[in-house]
């Protein structure tokens, strides 16, 4: 492998790595907000955070091969290739994410059982783990896209999406929303939610502009 290719790697690679350094720093921020609001908000907020991962499992994992796809056919200029299997494997997360949320939210009665949660936390992780499962209508457009923009040399722009939206959304707002509108660690999330909407947007006009398929890292 030849040092520009390695040079074109590390142009998707370190951005992405980036990206996701912020996420856990958020994320570590956010935590700490939390821990502040009791031991109910803590509990509760630690199961919904576990319940809610295996909601977006199938998406997690489609994504690994969204992007050795995507990928390939951008490696061949196959764009016409590229928005299909976009279209299709986006409509396939969409199907499974929502065919596990429904799994979890049924069973959740006997998930909060085996936790043995207090009254007050139970209540929190039912609001939460509706709240998270109907927001997942969302999380495909947020999070899957980016897939397709990084699988296509384009990794700057959702690195510079995702962290900005990041710091004004899931840190500021959960800030805001916590403290000044005292919704608690319930603001925390609907913080979350509110960068969900924020990357979808901005990433599903990226999407349709085209400009993703200007960039191209690695011939076929």
């Amino acid at each position: 492998m030849t040092f520009s290719a390695i040079k074109r790697i590390l142009s998707v690679g370190i951005p992405y790595g980036i990206e996701n350094g912020m996420f856990y720093f958020g994320r570590l921020l956010i935590l700490s907000l939390v821990s502040t609001f009791g031991t109910a908000s803590i509990a509760a907020n630690s199961v919904s955070t576990l319940i809610a991962s295996f909601e977006v499992l199938p998406g997690m994992a489609i994504g690994l091969g969204l992007t050795t796809i995507i990928s390939q056919c951008v490696g061949a200029n196959d764009y016409n290739q590229t928005k299909y299997y976009t279209k299709k494997i986006i409509a396939i997360i969409y199907v499974s994410q929502t065919i596990t949320s429904i799994i979890i939210l049924s069973l959740l009665p006997f998930i909060l059982h085996i936790y043995h949660l207090s009254a007050e936390a139970t209540s929190y992780t039912y609001k939460l783990s509706w709240y998270h499962a109907v927001m997942m209508i969302i999380w495909p457009l947020g999070y899957s896209l980016p897939v397709v923009f990084r699988a296509s040399g384009d990794a700057k722009f959702p690195m510079a999406v995702a962290s900005i939206s990041m710091v004004v959304c899931r840190i500021v707002l959960a800030y805001v929303f916590s403290l000044y509108f005292h919704m608690g660690m319930i603001g925390t999330w609907i913080a979350m939610f509110a960068d969900w909407i924020v990357k979808a947007l901005i990433f599903t006009y990226r999407y349709f502009s085209g400009k993703w398929i200007k960039f191209k890292y690695i011939n076929a």
